[in-house]
């Protein structure tokens, strides 16, 4: 065995190098997500939205004295000043989201969040990137979140929820004074900058699934969404391409899937379309809920195949009928349905909204307006989960029990966490409770794993490009890889460090 303790030293005599990210990428193939670039295992995506953080909705989340984020930022700013405004945010987001938030869900069988960001976190009203004291974008917020999301096995998808001069006028895009993103040239270009900044960051970043445009968008809204959507879409859609070929870009349809075109037409490739499903009105009735889900899952089953795309559902909630959770969840699964439930936590105590619900919202809830600097501290900084919060089991027990009817992929790159490998021989990375191994061409291959002392681990023959090892009970550390294809024989050394 290689000693870890000697790791240091290996790295610094170059005797291995960082894997390359890009074969461990989730992309789309048809109807499905795979893993490996889309040639790996088939990926479905299994999660939960983590709203309430970036985007203040006052019905869920605790903010007393402000209607919306904008109306709650002006409000702190104005009283005290832009650094301790900032510093009461920062209180709220630590508190509120934690990486112990990641290995819950986990524990539930989920292996996605849907991140809601707010576009003021990164540049001001006015486009200009707020940058941090290297002189960078500040990215350092959404980079913790998805290292530990990742750290988890949890894949994010980076959600604009609150898009530049907001995307339909409503309380959760942030803003409540009017769709202006799609009569103002200035937002709409600093829409488009948002997402190449965004991008750039993490286009070498495989625990982001992928991007979600925009939430909800519409400028009738609540009416359907228009060709200025779609539009938007487009522009955005280019501008990430220009920088990231490796993720998935995600379409929000509201709330039809005819509003989006085929994507052949406009030339997008690597996309999933997603859409939203909630009930209004008489939701615990068992017979009328399982009557609006059949009809959703026969629509998704046409327009998917369809436009040979992915089904993302991105939010609903199945309201409060554990009956109804069953049936929604298992057949979500049945129809291979990808799908990230609105939300993770609420301030409603056993409300059905929340897979965590808060024991007490009320002694921890400021009021901006009129509490004071160390009350608004103190109070958010009292959002953690296990201290405040209870597992919702009519939620969380229904996609525990929906999510284990699949094996879950989960996302463990090599290359990004200090897993590295050197050689001309197979690219690895963990894959569950195996080493999957990207070979250089389909064909019948031997794969042996060794220890540096040359003694066999485990051995494995097969046909394809892809093969893998089983990695349970190998410790962190050194191994010897090799590969044979008739008279070709490659070896390589892989570190595995989880």
């Amino acid at each position: 065995m290689f000693p870890l303790s000697a790791m240091a030293a290996a790295l610094a005599a170059g005797l291995f190098t960082a894997a390359p990210a890009e074969n461990n990428f989730l992309k789309t193939d048809g109807i499905y997500m795979r893993d490996w670039n889309g040639k790996g295992d088939t990926v479905w995506l299994y999660g939960v939205n983590f709203g309430g953080l970036f985007v203040h909705e006052p019905w869920m989340s605790p903010l007393l004295g402000a209607t919306s984020e904008w109306d709650s930022r002006a409000t702190l700013t104005q009283r005290f000043g832009a650094p301790a405004a900032q510093k009461l945010l920062d209180t709220y987001w630590d508190s509120w989201a934690t990486a112990a938030d990641f290995k819950n869900m986990a524990a539930d069988g989920l292996n996605c969040v849907r991140m809601p960001v707010y576009f003021l976190d990164y540049m001001d009203d006015n486009g200009v990137w707020r940058l941090d004291s290297a002189g960078n974008i500040d990215f350092r917020r959404i980079e913790r979140l998805v290292k530990d999301a990742g750290a988890a096995g949890v894949y994010t998808i980076i959600d604009l929820h609150g898009a530049p001069g907001s995307q339909n006028g409503n309380q959760h895009s942030g803003k409540t004074t009017g769709a202006n993103l799609y009569t103002t040239a200035r937002y709409q270009d600093m829409y488009e900058k948002f997402w190449t900044g965004m991008s750039t960051r993490f286009k070498d970043n495989p625990w982001v699934a992928g991007y979600d445009l925009m939430n909800e968008p519409s400028s009738t809204f609540p009416g359907a969404m228009g060709q200025n959507v779609v539009d938007l879409y487009d522009r955005a859609y280019k501008a990430i391409r220009k920088v990231d070929t490796n993720h998935i870009v995600f379409m929000e349809a509201i709330w039809a899937w005819n509003l989006l075109p085929d994507p052949k037409t406009k030339g997008w490739s690597n996309v999933a379309y997603s859409l939203h499903y909630y009930k209004w009105e008489q939701n615990t009735d068992y017979n009328l809920m399982k009557a609006f889900l059949d009809a959703k899952f026969a629509d998704a089953k046409k327009w998917s195949v369809q436009y040979k795309v992915p089904h993302l559902a991105g939010e609903f909630t199945l309201f409060g009928n554990p009956q109804v959770w069953d049936y929604g969840m298992t057949r979500m699964v049945q129809d291979d349905w990808n799908w990230t439930f609105w939300s993770y936590k609420v301030t409603g105590k056993d409300w059905s909204w929340g897979m965590y619900t808060a024991n007490d919202a009320a002694p921890n809830t400021p009021n901006v307006q009129t509490d004071s600097y160390d009350q608004i501290l103190q109070k958010w900084g009292k959002w953690n989960t296990a201290t405040y919060f209870t597992r919702n089991p009519m939620v969380a027990d229904a996609v525990k029990k929906a999510s284990a009817l699949r094996k879950s992929v989960r996302p463990t790159p090599l290359a990004s966490d200090g897993h590295a490998l050197r050689g001309a021989g197979p690219k690895a990375i963990l894959s569950g409770h195996g080493l999957k191994v990207d070979l250089p061409e389909s064909g019948v291959w031997k794969l042996t794993l060794k220890d540096l002392q040359g003694r066999t681990l485990a051995s494995q023959t097969g046909v394809g490009a892809f093969l893998t090892l089983p990695a349970d009970g190998l410790q962190n550390g050194l191994y010897l890889l090799t590969s044979e294809s008739g008279s070709v024989y490659k070896s390589t050394r892989v570190l595995i460090q989880r």
